[in-house]
């Protein structure tokens, strides 16, 4: 990379775009924790011409650029692991306006998803994708890394609500894709090769983004079960009878240990319990729902249903399952993570064999969504393991995933935390492929290096 003329720069854009002095430590990390590297400098655009504009000089320069949401991913995604420039696209954040005819929103990449959600709500909109770093993430983020999240089962992934992008490449060029329509079969879909894509092949701008009318209301109930198979029994019961969730999680009993240690509170039945469903209902039938839904419940084993009859008791229910993470920093020196996915045939399997590798100083804790088989895997290094050793457990875990016929991100993305295990995934051409096309959005390799392959 070529050498970085910050005087130029302040003269077109002005100081205060530009961080390279004393820059916060916050843009050399994410939610990882793992991996840290500091940028040469950051950006922050306040407009998609300023991005075009830097971009431009960007290529000239051969500058290294890492674009940024707000740092909550988990695999180092947004770490500048070899310096460069940090494109951070906390300042462009608006939405652009609301289309109710076409039941769609445009919105610049900054913008929190919990911002959005809480502006549609006084409208009696929603926005579907909720990944739990929504009242942080923003929503350039969430299509970079195709975020998932709780209640994916129902609505899907953020791929399923992008129906257009503004978007600039590797090569300074706006590329605008997809519109205001709910069908297109004109050409290839660049919507759904950009989800995902991780800041590797362009810089988001803008999007718009599909949205629903708001639900008339929801239902939260808890399930304890003896066994990850009953809660899986439980799931196929309820797809027989029609019940659509609109969030089934599960967490496991490991995982249940330290968020009593947390909380200071304990679980019900946690001394006989193996895995908790946390299952979220929106129906006008609640009650009749209700009454199907516990027959079913004890033909699987559950020995009682939690229901949360207000906006306290949600809270206080949907806590075990939103303060996980927290706990695992709390009582562990690192957590290592994988948030894998396998078919939901599998999901008990993976973890029975999951638990083999696990051990006294280093317990693996999983939870995640029962319903698309996207679990999270979190290895605990209580006393301070090697690097070699944590590599050893992931590649044990990584491996079980394979011969379950799974693949190692379900919505968090590759990053640099699973570059290594890539290639026992994907074939040669497949990646090969993928090159290609990285290639051709960013010929110089200037964007985001060092990801994914």
């Amino acid at each position: 990379m070529k050498e970085i003329p910050f005087s130029y720069l302040e003269k077109i854009f002005g100081r205060d775009k530009f961080i390279y002095d004393s820059i916060p430590d916050k843009y050399s990390y994410d939610e990882s924790t793992i991996y840290k590297s500091n940028p040469h400098a950051v950006f922050l655009p306040q407009s998609e011409n300023e991005v075009i504009d830097f971009m431009k000089i960007a290529v000239e320069k051969r500058l290294n650029i890492i674009p940024r949401g707000a740092g909550t991913g988990v695999c180092g995604g947004a770490v500048p692991i070899y310096g460069g420039i940090v494109i951070s696209m906390e300042k462009m954040k608006k939405i652009i306006d609301i289309d109710e005819i076409n039941l769609c929103v445009k919105v610049e990449a900054g913008l929190v998803n919990g911002d959005l959600k809480a502006s549609l709500e006084k409208e009696n909109y929603y926005y579907p994708p909720d990944p739990q770093s929504s009242d942080t993430s923003t929503l350039g983020g969430n299509i970079a890394t195709n975020a998932g999240g709780p209640r994916a089962i129902k609505y899907g992934t953020t791929k399923d609500y992008v129906m257009g992008l503004n978007v600039i490449t590797g090569k300074a060029e706006k590329l605008i894709v997809g519109g205001r329509v709910y069908k297109n079969s004109s050409g290839y879909n660049l919507n759904e090769l950009i989800c995902g894509s991780e800041g590797t092949l362009c810089i988001i701008t803008e999007a718009i983004l599909k949205i629903i009318p708001a639900p008339l209301g929801r239902i939260l109930l808890l399930l304890p079960f003896p066994r990850i198979d009953d809660a899986l029994k439980f799931f196929l019961y309820t797809q027989k009878e029609r019940i659509s969730f609109s969030a089934l999680e599960f967490i496991d009993d490991t995982a249940v240990y330290y968020i009593e240690k947390f909380l200071n509170r304990k679980m019900p039945y946690s001394q006989h319990s193996k895995c908790y469903l946390f299952a979220e209902l929106e129906s006008k039938k609640e009650n009749e729902m209700l009454d199907l839904i516990e027959s079913i419940a004890e033909k699987s084993g559950c020995k009682e249903i939690f229901v949360a009859t207000d906006k306290t008791s949600e809270e206080r229910l949907w806590e075990a399952r939103k303060k996980i993470s927290y706990a695992f920093k709390e009582f562990s020196k690192k957590v290592f993570k994988a948030d894998i996915v396998v078919p939901r045939s599998e999901i008990a399997n993976f973890i029975k064999k999951v638990k083999l590798v696990s051990s006294d100083n280093a317990p693996i804790a999983c939870f995640g969504h029962i319903g698309d088989g996207n679990v999270h895997v979190n290895i605990l290094d209580l006393e301070g393991m090697t690097e070699q050793k944590a590599n050893f457990l992931m590649n044990k875990i990584m491996d079980i995933v394979k011969n379950c016929g799974g693949f190692p991100s379900g919505e968090h993305g590759i990053g640099v935390a699973k570059m290594r295990y890539v290639k026992s995934f994907f074939s040669t051409y497949n990646i090969y492929l993928w090159k290609k096309i990285k290639r051709a959005f960013d010929p110089y390799g200037i964007m985001n290096p060092g990801k994914i392959f």
